[in-house]
């Protein structure tokens, strides 16, 4: 796993915005759908690294709004990289979602602070039949992109 494997996943989710949203800016194409393209990339990554250990990171008060936000928490043979699959819905000049490689939870804890303000945490562990629900998260990503 690396930086490569995270950008062709950005290109897939870019490929289904597109597909679904025509030329709209990204940053409207992912709005409300960060919880959904969070566990959809979760699903690309198991099936390519199924000994992955992901995480979904929940943030309050996101840029001292009202609003939450989802990101990825992924580990693998002792790598950690912190992505945000709906990265443009807040910073729209962004051009990767992967936000970083850290060493610790705590280091991802910070650094989603750090970026995006409000209160971070560790909201839930990703359990390997979310494969499952890909076609309903794509569902619900296609009508969250049509009602935009």
């Amino acid at each position: 796993m690396n930086k490569k494997f995270f950008h062709q996943q950005q290109k897939k989710i870019i490929t289904l915005f597109k597909k679904w949203g025509g030329n709209k800016p990204l940053g409207v194409l992912c709005k409300d759908s960060c919880s959904e393209l969070s566990r959809l990339i979760s699903c690309w990554v198991i099936k390519e690294y199924p000994k992955a250990k992901i995480s979904i990171l929940k943030g309050d008060n996101i840029f001292n709004t009202k609003r939450s936000h989802d990101i990825l928490l992924v580990e693998e043979n002792k790598n950690l990289f912190l992505l945000d699959p709906s990265i443009w819905q807040f910073l729209k000049r962004k051009r990767n979602i992967l936000i970083g490689e850290i060493k610790s939870t705590e280091d991802a804890l910070k650094l989603a602070n750090d970026i995006y303000k409000g209160k971070w945490k560790i909201s839930e562990k990703i359990e390997k039949n979310i494969c499952g629900e890909s076609k309903e998260l794509e569902r619900i990503i296609k009508l969250n992109i049509q009602e935009s």
